[in-house]
């Protein structure tokens, strides 16, 4: 919620923050202190959202008129410690009964001012923190109920981790990883988030399925023509590729990812432009493949969208669908674009037969990499492959940390 302060044109002064007047707000609902004490499931929307209005009016209450809190045109002129630390208490005391903890708080924080003022603050001091971490440092920012470093120790063990792990969320470090080595120019790929699997097309006419944790080709599999899109199902137990044309048809071939088993012979009719698999559990393995075909008859062009259940041991065309073009919408998956934490591009004029994945998450590894930069003693290096952070990164990661290690110890050398 947005908060819109009205100033006085004549009054250039410290104005003490208040309750903001919003046209037609309704009247907040505010849960008893009999709910509360009966209830360790406060699990709904509106559940929660009766704590936040509750909490809410509490804060406002006891600090409106406050002299030592105010806002200056809209910023933050002052605020004490004993207020952030109190604050944050209030916070804390709701934390047992909202197993949805975090989501309480972003909440908390987009409606009351001074939530937002001591959770922006605790998210400042440990992103200080992790800059500055050392090897020395990383299980105190892993376990936050020793952090006793500055005013740390005021606040509660809830808010601190909160505060730590919004922090390490922000850090923004991506990594690349790099699929080389391939004998065929590529032609597709996709990637399922959910396994952390990549599929790509060469055309040798063949499809290689890598294990991204540890950067492994698992699954080389053998198409009768060149691969040119390719899918994964939403749990990543299956991975289709639709290849060039063979004889009369178009084929789609669909694989079990995890065994590299041929599981469904798919011939289509018209060249598919896409093919994805459905988002809703309710039709699980129902892929789509969309053709865009040209009516001479008519001087138009229409969308031909086949539906087949991949379920069954012999599969078969549940439904085609033709339709102008001009009143398609898109509504399934395809070629990666509903991918959240990874990024790739196929390569177009260098190296042809690599592949970069980004990964746009890697905290962990992002600080680790930044501890040992940190860390001046190289008899210590070594001593990151005992921490926490280090046991969370995958096999390909601490690959890239142990040659960090090295690259620090000749450094130092």
């Amino acid at each position: 919620m947005k908060y819109t302060y009205a100033l006085c044109p004549f009054l250039l002064a410290a104005i003490t923050i208040s309750t903001p007047l919003i046209a037609m707000e309704p009247e907040p609902v505010y849960l008893t202190k009999k709910e509360l004490s009966t209830t360790n499931t406060c699990t709904t929307k509106t559940e929660i959202q009766k704590l936040v209005d509750q909490l809410h009016k509490n804060i406002q209450e006891q600090y409106k008129g406050d002299q030592h809190n105010f806002y200056f045109f809209g910023i933050w002129g002052s605020i004490t410690q004993e207020c952030m630390t109190d604050v944050a208490q209030k916070m804390d005391s709701y934390y047992n009964c909202i197993p949805q903890f975090h989501s309480f708080i972003r909440k908390i924080k987009e409606k009351n001012p001074f939530c937002s003022y001591t959770l922006n603050h605790l998210e400042q001091e440990a992103k200080k923190e992790i800059e500055n971490a050392t090897i020395d440092s990383l299980e105190l920012m892993y376990n936050p109920q020793f952090l006793t470093i500055g005013g740390w120790k005021h606040y509660p063990l809830s808010i601190k981790k909160y505060a730590i792990h919004r922090a390490q969320k922000a850090m923004g470090y991506t990594h690349d990883i790099k699929l080389e080595g391939h004998p065929a120019q590529i032609t597709c790929a996709n990637i399922c988030e959910a396994t952390d699997t990549a599929a790509i097309g060469c055309n040798n006419d063949f499809v290689y399925i890598y294990n991204l944790k540890n950067v492994l080709c698992i699954h080389s599999l053998k198409n009768t023509s060149t691969p040119q899109i390719i899918s994964f199902n939403n749990d990543g137990s299956q991975v289709a590729a639709a290849c060039t044309s063979t004889d009369d048809f178009w084929p789609i071939t669909v694989w079990s990812a995890d065994t590299g088993k041929k599981l469904f012979n798919i011939k289509l009719e018209y060249m598919p432009t896409i093919i994805g698999y459905s988002n809703d559990h309710s039709s699980k393995n129902q892929l789509q493949a969309i053709s865009y075909v040209f009516s001479k008859s008519s001087g138009r062009t229409f969308v031909i969208i086949d539906t087949f259940s991949c379920n069954r041991k012999d599969i078969k065309n549940n439904s085609r669908l033709r339709i102008p073009n001009a009143q398609f919408t898109m509504t399934y998956p395809h070629s990666g674009a509903d991918l959240k934490r990874y990024h790739f591009s196929l390569p177009m004029l260098f190296d042809l037969n690599t592949l970069i994945i980004t990964d746009k998450k890697c905290p962990a590894l992002g600080i680790c990499l930044t501890a040992l930069q940190n860390t001046k003693d190289a008899e210590r290096l070594d001593g990151i492959k005992i921490t926490s952070f280090y046991k969370q990164l995958t096999d390909y990661q601490q690959h890239v940390v142990d040659k960090k290690i090295e690259d620090q110890k000749r450094l130092h050398a």
